[in-house]
């Protein structure tokens, strides 16, 4: 069974003033100031880069964060946690087809993120490798954030099943520039899954309306268990 405690949360407010403006920014989004003014939704920081010194975003691991912190890429970004019966099921519209089995009686945890032209593959379609980037590190995150964050984990598997495409406006929109699409991904540790040192994070990747573009799930390992995959 997962640990309840979240050892990584440095503080339950946004941490800067830039985190502090991308949280007011979503606020005036109504499909996020819906998830956002829930009660029981609380905005966090994370330490998860204590030391790291290339430019990054907070929430992500170094690697990915560093690339995606360049100009185009991500321009907004917030931490949040649900608490358990809070959000309605995940992806209603998409019974059936694939929408992530997550169980609404758990935590959640969600993050929202604004993707730019440099993250698009063919033009303005976000480019599936970048959410297969996005579910790995976000997974991760989340299961080192139920361990202790002393230790090292590591991915033992990331599968991503795309059910849409994530398509960017070529002017700007609800609160987005051009060529911008904001998205919410919602993570939970899965507790029939998960045994020991393996722990399994599934995710859903979703937009207004409760869209759901992918669904996917990671088996975040500890140190001590990587030598028995």
């Amino acid at each position: 069974m997962p640990v309840k405690e979240s050892h990584a949360i440095l503080s339950w407010t946004p941490a800067d003033e830039q985190a502090v403006a991308h949280l007011e920014q979503y606020r005036l989004v109504p499909w996020l100031a819906d998830v956002i003014n829930l009660d029981g939704v609380r905005p966090y920081t994370a330490d998860l880069l204590a030391g790291v010194t290339t430019a990054t975003k907070p929430g992500l691991d170094p690697v990915l964060g560093g690339i995606l912190a360049r100009d185009g890429g991500v321009s907004r970004h917030i931490c949040l946690m649900a608490a358990p019966g809070v959000l309605p099921p995940v992806g209603r519209k998409m019974r059936g087809r694939g929408a992530a089995k997550l169980n609404i009686e758990d935590d959640f945890h969600l993050d929202i993120l604004t993707l730019g032209l440099a993250l698009q593959g063919i033009p303005h379609t976000l480019h599936g490798g970048v959410l297969t980037m996005l579910v790995d590190a976000i997974c991760g995150r989340v299961g080192l954030m139920h361990r202790d964050p002393r230790g090292q984990t590591y991915s033992g598997y990331t599968n991503v099943r795309f059910l849409r495409p994530i398509m960017a406006s070529s002017v700007p929109t609800n609160g987005s520039q051009a060529e911008e699409v904001t998205v919410l991904v919602r993570t939970q540790i899965s507790a029939e899954k998960t045994r020991g040192g393996r722990m399994v994070v599934r995710a859903s990747i979703e937009g207004e309306g409760g869209v759901v573009y992918a669904v996917g799930e990671s088996l975040v390992v500890e140190k001590v268990w990587k030598a028995r995959l």
